[in-house]
């Protein structure tokens, strides 16, 4: 097990390796004490009898060994997920007590106990259901001292999620079990809030198809376990889910790899923390592709981005969340995550549906062999890196190709496609002429092939002298 503490910075203030013979150890949870000190649980694998126990480890504030106890209450399946001081001193742990036998899977059940200071067993109980896998994830200490415990286990060979209210002698007061139809939750971490407790985690839907889709979630209830809210945060397709934390200001963060393709890139969502009173009802007004017309190879595939448009002004990605067609499947179509693939050369569209709203997106076919999307052989570049127009007025900007073979500069600029990211600042027209519309700051693309080049763009406030004498000029003569 290797252990590191950083400062604010992500400076390296010390870092230690524990090791234990014959122990493949999966650490799951560190807890920092009122002293200073870290107490960490886990799960270690006896490597060559592929058994597993759990494990607690104690460092001081350096991160030396203050001690280190392993803990078998079944013949294997043995582990921890999660650690939290106790209310009444020592510490409280949750995981997995596996099979009585290898084979058996008579025990298979929730696991909590009780640690005094040093790491020894007040009392444990492991609450058993035969062959349900039944496993605790997280901890948190309850308002009215006990314990409540997310878990999650098999009931009609159906993954499904419970919140256990347990006593200071870790006696059960009460349960409930959470389910979505036929749709898969994971919820692994457990935080106190307002009105109860939430738990955080992932949620996984099927379509039709048979096509899933994996979106961040969050379940909340009351102190009572009674359900208040299932709330899905859609974006673009998650790959995995990390262990979500709450922050200091009662928001939560959601960490996950989200998948576009073949790409996976890490993501971090930070959450803000519910309003005080009655927050102001935000109703959906519409849905809208990002653009108007998507063009790609035959054979090729390439996403599409979703917007879910608010009252309140506010857009959220629900690219994953919609229901899609194809105008015409022979010449484009589209799955269950946004995903356009190309067939043969043609023009088509495709159709989004949610919540009683529609979205079309035009789509462009070209021949396989076209090499329009390759980039350009040289160096793609704009006459300058920033432009500043004013209101109602217009300048010419170029596109310049260098080309390093003949260490030529060629005018390009009306091959170029040109685009703005808020058009009605300014945009820019086929001939290359940049106009300004209103006041504001802005970005505008130019592509050509496969290579693309930006430029920022100011548009300041005509001067009062020039809107007079251009409302002048546009009055009739008497």
């Amino acid at each position: 097990m290797y252990t590191i503490k950083l400062d604010s910075a992500g400076n390296v203030m010390w870092e230690k390796i524990h090791e234990d013979d014959g122990i493949y150890s999966f650490p799951k949870n560190v807890t920092e004490t009122d002293d200073g000190c870290f107490v960490i649980a886990g799960e270690g694998i006896i490597s060559w009898l592929a058994y597993e126990q759990g494990y607690i480890l104690k460092l001081d504030n350096k991160g030396n060994e203050l001690w280190y106890n392993k803990y078998r209450f079944t013949g294997n399946g043995d582990y921890l997920n999660d650690l939290i001081p106790a209310t009444d001193g020592g510490f409280i742990a949750v995981g997995h007590a596996g099979e009585v036998e290898y084979e058996s899977k008579e025990q298979d059940a929730l696991l909590i106990m009780k640690i005094d200071d040093q790491g020894n067993v007040v009392w444990a109980k492991p609450w058993g259901d035969p062959r349900s896998g039944w496993t605790a994830y997280s901890i948190v200490a309850a308002e009215d001292e006990g314990y409540a415990v997310l878990s999650r286990k098999s009931i009609d060979n159906k993954g499904v999620t419970l919140l256990t209210k347990f006593d200071l002698s870790g006696q059960v007061q009460w349960e409930k079990t959470y389910r979505d139809g036929t749709n898969t939750e994971s919820y692994l971490y457990l935080v106190r809030t307002k009105e109860g407790y939430a738990m955080l985690g992932s949620h996984r839907s099927t379509n039709s198809l048979n096509e899933s889709k994996t979106q961040y979630a969050a379940l909340r209830v009351d102190v009572n376990g009674e359900m208040i809210s299932r709330e899905l945060f859609k974006g673009p397709p998650i790959a995995n889910v990390g262990i979500s934390a709450v922050t200091p200001d009662g928001g939560f963060i959601f960490p996950g790899t989200i998948l576009r393709g073949d790409v996976r890139k890490f993501q971090l969502m930070k959450l803000s923390p519910p309003v005080e009173g009655q927050p102001a009802e935000r109703l959906l007004t519409g849905i809208s592709f990002a653009v108007n017309e998507k063009k790609l190879k035959a054979g090729n595939s390439t996403p599409t981005v979703l917007q879910a448009v608010y009252s309140d002004g506010t857009k959220s990605d629900l690219s994953s969340a919609a229901e899609y067609s194809s105008g015409d499947k022979s010449i484009a179509d589209i799955d269950g995550l946004g995903w356009i693939s190309g067939h043969k050369p043609g023009r088509t569209y495709v159709e989004a549906a949610y919540e009683g709203f529609t979205a079309k997106l035009n789509v462009i076919v070209v021949a396989e062999d076209t090499d329009e999307f390759d980039p350009v052989d040289g160096s793609l570049c704009l006459d300058s890196g920033e432009y500043s127009v004013s209101e109602g007025s217009q300048m010419d900007i170029k596109v310049l190709l260098y080309d390093y073979s003949t260490q030529t500069q060629t005018d390009i600029t009306k091959l170029a496609v040109f685009s703005s990211d808020q058009p009605d600042i300014t945009e820019v027209d086929e001939e290359g002429n940049l106009i300004g519309h209103k006041a504001g700051m802005t970005r505008i693309y130019a592509k050509y092939k496969g290579s693309s080049v930006y430029a920022n763009v100011q548009v300041v406030r005509a001067p009062v002298q020039a809107k007079e004498s251009l409302r002048d000029a546009e009055e009739p003569e008497s």
